[in-house]
């Protein structure tokens, strides 16, 4: 029986130790370092995938889309945010499906496809809205704006954009309201 407890105290400090790396990377790919970020996110993703950890393999997933995004890598980032949105709408969380998707609209938009793009981001705010996460809403409205911009809509893409900095004001998010202030401007 001490054989089980001890695995289950080392499952579980294994487990903050990664949570704890991937804000870490997150904090990376939110201070302009988007290849540490995407690096260091890889190695914890290999890890988790090793231990069979698919909810934070997701997570990483997730993030990964995002450094791929920030540093141009677009098609990679869509192989690791399919998985993401596949593993969050299977095992019914809503939430965390609305950022991958979010991303995901964002990184299509990247490779030339607004209509996939839309319909991407779309669902994520649909999902955003039905979860109310303001940051998600924040997010997806964000994605949305920027299609607006790409399709030649500035008089929407100024609504959605407005209406995204306003969310991330709301909950206090400086980098998402910076983030967003710079995509309005």
């Amino acid at each position: 029986m001490l054989v089980f407890d001890m695995q289950v105290v080392d499952t579980k400090a294994i487990a903050q130790q990664a949570n704890s790396s991937l804000q870490e990377a997150w904090h990376l790919g939110c201070t302009g370092r988007s290849v540490e970020a995407l690096t260091l996110a890889g190695q914890i993703l290999a890890d988790a995938t090793a231990r069979g950890d698919d909810r934070l393999a997701a997570q990483c997933d997730t993030d990964i889309g995002w450094y791929c995004f920030q540093i141009g890598k677009a098609e990679l980032g869509l192989t690791h945010v399919r998985r993401a949105v596949d593993f969050w709408k299977t095992n019914g969380e809503p939430r965390q499906e609305a950022y991958a998707r979010a991303y995901f609209g964002w990184l299509l938009l990247e490779l030339g496809l607004p209509e996939e793009a839309i319909e991407e981001a779309t669902h994520a705010l649909d999902l955003a809205d039905k979860t109310a996460d303001p940051k998600a809403q924040s997010l997806a409205t964000n994605v949305i704006g920027i299609i607006f911009w790409y399709n030649k809509q500035p008089d929407r893409a100024i609504l959605m954009s407005e209406r995204s900095v306003e969310l991330a004001r709301s909950i206090g998010d400086k980098t998402y309201e910076c983030w967003w202030l710079i995509n309005l401007g």
